[in-house]
């Protein structure tokens, strides 16, 4: 039993053949499983207290391949799940006669208060920064892209399509629009109307490679013709940093969005399908309240007792 075999198994499903696997292993999953065979004394065949206990224990990649701090509870999370998906496979595909993970224990990870940058601070990378950073920012905050989204978006991707919605009467409303068809995590499409702003950055570069590449940045070394994810989300926040003076990272362009999108109606639904959330708990983690709404709304509430 290899991770090679899981990753083998995700390539065959991915052209429709039927498959037993719960989820499509990815690199980062398959990174997280490779280790256990020299942490754990049965490698992949481990018991739950030694899944725990790696856990517990883990530790990121620090300078010179020596170890660093120790995980945070979202990351914990996240590598509970891969771990989860991969044994899942193990026992479906006849590898393993059952998963260890039945004994271990999610890693609980701590409510975060939404972390959109602020007007201003989009107000500056907009004025300041340069390509690649500038389109990056602005597929972010106008779009709602993930960074491994942002490396993906050609010119292929773009078109005109019907958006379909439901007015304040409930009828089914038909709109011609220019849209974006973006494939995010788990590889999941959707369709995003392009703002104004989009269509201005990105009539820039008129070639057919991802929007990315021809704004000069790097290109990913295991998938030809896409740009690094990894480099833009570690690059992005560098620069941002040492040359701009901000503390933000992309990522924050996309709580942005979600937040613009839930001010305009107050609707969880509808920021939910422009982020495409698959939960609306994530969308509610990724609007922010802001220019005191949550201060009127409390101060709002009617008083009913006279004695009052």
């Amino acid at each position: 039993m290899t991770i090679t075999g899981w990753r083998i198994s995700s390539r065959r499903t991915s052209t429709g053949a039927p498959s037993t696997a719960p989820k499509t292993p990815s690199r980062s999953r398959a990174s997280c499983c490779a280790p256990r065979t020299a942490t754990c004394p049965h490698g992949l065949e481990a018991l739950d207290r030694e899944i725990s206990a790696y856990l517990a224990n883990g530790r990121v990649r620090g300078k010179n391949g020596q170890p660093g701090k120790k995980w945070a509870d979202k990351n914990k999370s996240t590598i509970y799940s891969h771990l989860k998906a991969f044994y899942d496979w193990a026992v479906a595909a006849g590898e393993l006669d059952f998963s260890p993970m039945g004994g271990v224990r999610r890693p609980k990870v701590p409510a975060t208060d939404p972390k959109p940058w602020t007007d201003q601070q989009l107000v500056e990378l907009l004025r300041y920064a340069c390509q690649p950073w500038r389109l990056a920012v602005v597929l972010a905050s106008y779009a709602g892209l993930r960074c491994c989204e942002i490396a993906r978006l050609a010119p292929e991707h773009r078109r005109m399509g019907v958006v379909r919605y439901r007015d304040e009467t409930g009828r089914l409303v038909e709109v011609e629009s220019e849209v974006l068809r973006i494939t995010g995590k788990g590889g999941k499409t959707a369709e995003v109307e392009v703002h104004d702003r989009v269509r201005q950055e990105l009539a820039n570069f008129p070639g057919t490679a991802p929007y990315i590449l021809q704004a000069g940045g790097r290109a990913n070394a295991r998938e030809p013709g896409q740009g690094d994810a990894r480099w833009l989300s570690r690059e992005a926040a560098r620069y941002f940093r040492e040359q701009l003076d901000l503390r933000v990272t992309l990522h924050q362009g996309r709580h942005w969005y979600t937040t613009g999108v839930y001010e305009v109606d107050q609707d969880l639904r509808a920021a939910q399908s422009a982020a495409r959330h698959t939960s609306i708990n994530s969308t509610v983690g990724y609007t922010a309240l802001r220019n005191g709404q949550r201060r009127r709304g409390i101060l709002a509430l009617p008083v009913l007792d006279s004695a009052a």
